[in-house]
């Protein structure tokens, strides 16, 4: 797909005017209607024109290069910066798509020079031709005795208002937790990048003092509350708030994968008096092979 500079997606939708027109011209040309229609142009002139244009060499002028300049930097920016993802990555190629596109068009136009005019034209093509997606909500997975809470009769539930705030704040993370994309690469990559430079600092002591490297995942929550400090008003948000960072950190160990999680095992007895291995407060580093985003 890369090889291409213009890349358009046809979509089959059912329009009854549509269809018609469709169904009418395919029947009238089997019919051999299409055959008395007037043409503006024959194949001949058309094939001889196209041949013609071919000879022309146009050269950017100073006032396309700028254009071009300009729009690949707003490319660029509205993709690093927008609600919506592109399907791939506005990089150099897109640039060069530009200008072909740009000599195209003064080509087309059998003119030596490609004028701002040109480069605009390419331009509205080939944002057309880049297909952009909305990025759904990211659904954070709950724990089992969690959806076990959420589905407790109405009969043995207390009103909210008569609960403490710690559980209010725990009836409030019995709900299905979701965020929007951006929210969550935001989230991600402040945790991963702090990841990052603290395994860059410890490495050094780790040769030497033969300390492990990582953090505990304790210690990252903690970390994040702090930063998150002057958005957190009352007791039950700063709890809220922990629980959400648990559970993205949880998403980015298992479906992620940008965390390791170093198994750090105890002994927790069932209601059976069996006992079963358990995490207990996991040293987490991060995928030497995951790449971190905006370090």
């Amino acid at each position: 797909m890369s090889r291409f500079d213009l890349f358009f997606i046809l979509v089959d939708e059912c329009n009854e005017v549509i269809d018609y027109a469709i169904a009418r011209r395919i029947v009238d040309l089997h019919s051999g209607s299409m055959e008395d229609m007037e043409r503006v142009y024959t194949t001949e002139e058309i094939q001889r024109y196209i041949t013609f244009a071919r000879l022309f060499k146009p050269q950017l002028t100073k006032e396309s290069q700028e254009y071009i300049v300009e729009e690949y930097k707003r490319l660029r920016q509205r993709d690093a910066s927008g609600t919506t993802r592109s399907a791939w990555r506005i990089t150099v190629r897109q640039l060069e798509s530009m200008i072909r596109l740009s000599e195209a068009m003064a080509r087309m136009a059998c003119v030596d020079k490609v004028r701002p005019a040109h480069v605009k034209e390419a331009c509205r093509l080939l944002n057309k031709s880049i297909i952009r997606v909305e990025q759904p909500d990211i659904q954070l997975e709950q724990d089992e005795d969690e959806i076990m809470d959420v589905e407790m009769p109405p009969s043995e539930q207390t009103t909210q208002s008569s609960q403490p705030v710690s559980q209010q704040s725990q009836a409030a993370r019995k709900k299905p937790v979701a965020l929007s994309y951006e929210d969550y690469k935001k989230m991600t990559n402040l945790i991963l990048i702090h990841m990052k430079q603290q395994e860059q600092l410890l490495e050094l002591a780790a040769e030497e003092d033969g300390e492990e490297t990582g953090m505990r995942q304790s210690e990252l929550v903690n970390w994040y509350l702090k930063e998150m400090e002057h958005e957190i008003e009352s007791e039950a948000e700063l709890l809220e708030k922990k629980y959400l960072v648990e559970k993205v950190i949880s998403k980015l160990i298992h479906t992620d994968h940008a965390l390791i999680q170093l198994t750090q095992t105890g002994m927790k007895s069932d209601k059976d008096g069996e006992g079963e291995t358990v995490e207990e407060d996991p040293i987490l580093v991060l995928h030497p092979n995951y790449i971190v985003s905006g370090h």
